[in-house]
This record gives structure tokens, sequence and C-alpha cells, in this order.
């Protein structure tokens, strides 16, 4: 059954996509733009993305209120971003009658990201299966970001056209945010 992927425009998502392309499951994919302070890179890198992957993008707007947590140094958590994210993409996983939903989530966000873990990602997917038929996935969940990186190169996922930076700086990545710290630490 296709799978709808919630493209950030970033390395995790992407890899997660050309993943699911590779399968032949790939059934879309959406960027959501919630307000966030790098959601103009995000966009671009997400066009980048869906022309590479040979797909078109999906887009849904709207502000969630908490979306200025993210911050320089520390890891921004957005709450209720997850919950917001999975509705609008169960909308168009049905419209698209994909069979899941499939987010980023890493080995890396499961301390920082509540919405990331396990155990929620799991309780999500009961909750959209139950209401909808459509489960939630995180393929990259036992995933930390060497691996992922790894993956990319297997996958030839243009690293260069994406993007991860929460609060970039007159349109460059901050270098101090927790993504920034987290992609520099793999070198």
């Amino acid at each position: 059954m296709p799978v709808l992927v919630l493209l950030s425009g970033g390395l995790d998502s992407a890899v997660l996509a050309a993943q699911l392309r590779e399968a032949g499951q790939l059934g879309g994919v959406l960027f959501i733009d919630y307000g966030q302070p790098a959601g103009r890179q995000e966009f671009s890198a997400a066009l980048d993305l869906a022309d590479w992957l040979d797909v078109e993008l999906r887009e849904s707007r709207f502000i969630l209120p908490t979306a200025n947590q993210l911050t320089e140094g520390r890891f921004g958590v957005v709450g209720g971003r997850n919950l917001v994210l999975l509705a609008h993409g169960m909308a168009w996983a049905t419209t698209l009658r994909c069979g899941s939903v499939a987010i980023g989530a890493t080995a890396d966000d499961r301390d920082g990201y509540p919405d990331c873990r396990a155990e929620w990602v799991e309780s999500a997917s009961a909750m959209c299966s139950a209401a909808y038929g459509i489960s939630v996935v995180a393929p990259l969940a036992l995933l930390d970001k060497a691996a992922i990186m790894a993956e990319a190169v297997r996958l030839g996922v243009p690293v260069h056209l994406t993007w991860t930076c929460y609060t970039p700086k007159m349109g460059r990545a901050c270098e101090t945010c927790a993504a920034c710290r987290r992609m520099a630490a793999i070198g």
C-alpha cells in the first residue's frame, strides 16, 4: 500500500522518501509550513527534493502558536506539532489513497522530542488506524544521524538539496541550533 511522507526538506525525511521510492511504496510527499522559522528554506528544499524524487509536492500551511519555541541552542519542543502534522497527513493520505503516513523520527530525536518516541508513534498509529484505516510509521526510528547519512549516500540522496537548521540567520544555517549541531557531529 502506498505511503505518504511528511517531507520537511531535511535529511531524515529525504532519506525516508528515497527508501520508500526504492521499495516502490512512495505514494506522495507533503510539506507543512506551520510557522517554523526555517519554513521558507525548508519549503524550497522540499520542492527540490520532490523534483529529485519525481513526485508532486503537496503543501499545507497554518500557524502553530508554539512554533516560536524553535530557538538557537536548544531543542525547541513545539507542543502538539507532530499531532497536528499527522492530522494534515491523514487528510492527504485519505485523498491520495495511501495506507500509511510516514514521519522522519529518528533515534536522535527520542530524548528531546516526546512526539518522536516509539510509544507516541504507536499510539498515534492506533488512533489513526481506528479512525481512518491509515497507520503512522517511523521507519528511521532506530537510526542515528550517522546511519541516516550512510543511507543517504547508499540511496544517492542529494544531501546538498536538504535543509537541516531550525533557526536560519540571514538565509544561512545558524550552526548553533540542535539540528545544526547534530549535522556537524557527523562531519
